[in-house]
């Protein structure tokens, strides 16, 4: 990245890894980013995390932060902004299946969110409003109906996988980064690459949600499953319950143009 890109992403509201670190070396007066991106270093760097690709991007500086604080009235156009720089360095990596580039945004919600159903309509509709913002057409691979088992969400032309975190996941605390709502966005054709319905996949996935298990002390969510597999919704893996399934939706919230 050459120096003019560095001061492109100082500008904006997404940083690098390197970038927050840099931050913290000079002594910079703590703020809630620098507190959210501590929060989320401690937790994927700790021994039992169940992702290995999320605590290896970690060791490797290779994880991306972005920052939304909804008291500011620029929430909608700061995400958009996100998520378009990082699609657009993901599409210009040199790797073809850059396995260690997930991006996790930091959102301070409205006060009136408190509940995890509150935490969770709110994000998607952020999702929404993402969807709304983009400019891009919807890939003409990807179905726009989210009960097809091929559905995902997409911004910029890409596919992606979401995974909405909250202060509200008391047992499954793999989904709580601290006191804001989190959005980890991953393309998700990486996990097609690792972890996608092979023999070799399965036991990858396998794995990890045996460490999610121990993690959470919880029997894994039943709303997780693989991707293209009939059965499998992608989008109940967004935003999942606690452990009561009375939150749990029936329907997705997100309308595709």
């Amino acid at each position: 990245m050459n120096q003019n890109s560095k001061e492109w992403c100082w500008r904006s509201n997404l940083y690098s890894q390197a970038q927050m670190e840099l931050r913290q070396r000079r002594s910079m007066p703590i703020s809630w980013q620098l507190d959210a991106f501590n929060l989320a270093k401690g937790k994927v760097s700790e021994k039992g995390f169940p992702c290995p690709f999320g605590k290896r991007a970690m060791r490797n500086q290779q994880v991306w932060f972005g920052f939304v604080d909804c008291s500011t009235g620029n929430a909608y156009s700061e995400l958009v902004d996100i998520l378009q720089r990082y699609t657009k360095l993901y599409k210009a990596s040199l790797h073809p299946h850059n396995l260690y580039f997930p991006l996790l945004i930091s959102v301070r919600s409205p006060a009136e969110v408190k509940t995890l159903e509150d935490y969770n309509n709110f994000g998607w509709a952020l999702l929404q409003h993402l969807h709304n913002l983009d400019e891009e057409p919807w890939p003409e691979k990807t179905p726009k109906n989210p009960d097809d088992s091929l559905w995902s969400f997409a911004f910029n032309g890409m596919q992606l996988f979401v995974n909405i975190s909250t202060p509200m996941h008391i047992t499954r605390v793999s989904r709580n980064f601290g006191p804001n709502l989190a959005l980890v966005i991953n393309p998700r054709e990486n996990f097609d690459y690792v972890a996608g319905n092979t023999p070799a996949g399965n036991k990858v996935r396998q794995k990890i949600r045996e460490r999610l298990r121990d993690y959470d002390g919880i029997e894994v969510c039943r709303n997780l499953g693989t991707y293209g597999v009939e059965s499998n919704l992608e989008w109940k893996q967004y935003a999942i319950p606690d452990a009561d399934y009375s939150v749990a939706l029936s329907k997705c919230p997100i309308h595709i143009k």
